[in-house]
């Protein structure tokens, strides 16, 4: 995720200097660079959020490698030891199965290249685990929210009103399927999406689900895409940008 800026910095050493000394921007001494210098860049895919092009002043002096494909076995074992490492020895809401399974759901999504929904990587796992650990830690403050819920809602998160109703079905498919959910949660994981929100008490309610707000004071329970809004913020880690 490189700006623009870092990368044509990067100009100098790619120039054949041949053990002249350089100046590059940021360092305070003038560096030689090797004859057998070379340097390595890896980026995520074209369309990942915030990965920027190559300038053109770099592009040609790379030689580009397609990095091998992870196997969806590998990503879920990957997965299992990112939550084991947020967790620690605390307790989670999920099992290791669970959390393999959320690989095996990235790499499904990703297939389907639902061009609305920008492709998954590790970094939505990490941001995923994050929030229902943030979930777990205030167990009085979210009812009825799992990690099937988190996954639709961060999914789905992105994608505009007006492009829902094209990619819910698809999306909605993968987690009951991969999650083996049965036909009540499934029905109850829909309609907590799709239901109109509520304020009860000091909770917002969607379906089945709460999420603990605290005061509603001067907002008109009417205003629908605000309290939808608000619970799919009220989900995220507050450590977000």
């Amino acid at each position: 995720l490189a700006s623009i800026s870092t990368m044509k910095s990067l100009a100098p050493a790619l120039e054949l200097y041949d053990h002249q000394s350089i100046y590059i921007s940021g360092v305070e001494n003038p560096i030689c660079i090797n004859q057998n210098f070379f340097f390595i860049a890896c980026q995520n895919d074209l369309g990942t959020i915030g990965r920027n092009t190559i300038p053109s002043t770099i592009a040609s002096r790379f030689r580009y490698f397609k990095y091998p494909e992870q196997e969806a076995k590998e990503i879920s074992s990957i997965c299992i030891e990112i939550a084991k490492n947020l967790y620690g020895n605390h307790d989670r809401s999920f099992t290791d199965e669970d959390a393999g399974k959320v690989g095996q759901y990235m790499v499904e999504l990703n297939k389907l290249n639902l061009k609305v929904i920008p492709q998954w990587s590790l970094r939505d796992i990490t941001k995923l685990f994050q929030r229902i650990h943030y979930q777990d830690a205030k167990k009085d403050s979210f009812i009825n929210i799992k990690l099937h819920h988190n996954l639709l809602f961060y999914t789905l998160s992105p994608v505009s009103t007006e492009y829902i109703d094209e990619v819910f079905d698809p999306a909605f498919k993968k987690i009951v399927d991969i999650f083996e959910l049965d036909e009540e949660t499934s029905e109850q994981l829909k309609n907590c999406y799709k239901a109109e929100p509520q304020i009860q008490g000091k909770f917002l309610k969607k379906g089945n689900s709460k999420i603990f707000f605290g005061s509603f004071e001067n907002i008109d329970p009417k205003l629908t895409s605000l309290l939808n809004g608000m619970f799919q913020i009220l989900l995220s880690n507050p450590t977000e940008p």
